[in-house]
């Protein structure tokens, strides 16, 4: 296969993964649902979220979201803005919450990302 067809595949398949997984919101609009009082979850696990997490964030481990989401979000029209270390996570945690039936949930991605999002916070 040609070197430019491949580095459009991938660049095709790059794009529409970040896109799909990742992407869910501008960093302005998250921003804004932050400071209209949406919930900040972090669902890396104890460890991780000991070791550094921001200080908005309350962590709830990808294992136990869909029995601790209720405790933050009994209501399930709460905008709730999900985080992990890469995104892998939180996107996961975001499928599980829309099939529980949660309408508004986002995945920001990585740390690194939901970092960027709340630079105006002192991270612990």
């Amino acid at each position: 296969m040609e070197p430019y067809v491949i580095a459009i595949v991938t660049f095709i398949a790059y794009y529409i993964t970040k896109t799909l997984f990742v992407n869910d919101l501008s960093e302005e609009k998250a921003g804004r649902l932050l400071e209209e009082g949406a919930v900040l979850v972090d669902v890396r696990t104890e460890e991780e979220y000991q070791a550094v997490h921001l200080k908005r964030a309350i962590n709830i481990p990808l294992s136990e979201i869909s029995t601790g989401i209720g405790r933050i979000a009994p209501e399930r029209n709460r905008v709730i803005l999900l985080h992990c270390r890469s995104g892998s996570r939180s996107f996961m945690g975001k499928r599980l919450l829309k099939r529980m039936q949660y309408h508004n949930v986002y995945n920001l991605g990585s740390f690194a990302r939901a970092k960027r999002m709340v630079s105006d916070e002192n991270h612990s």
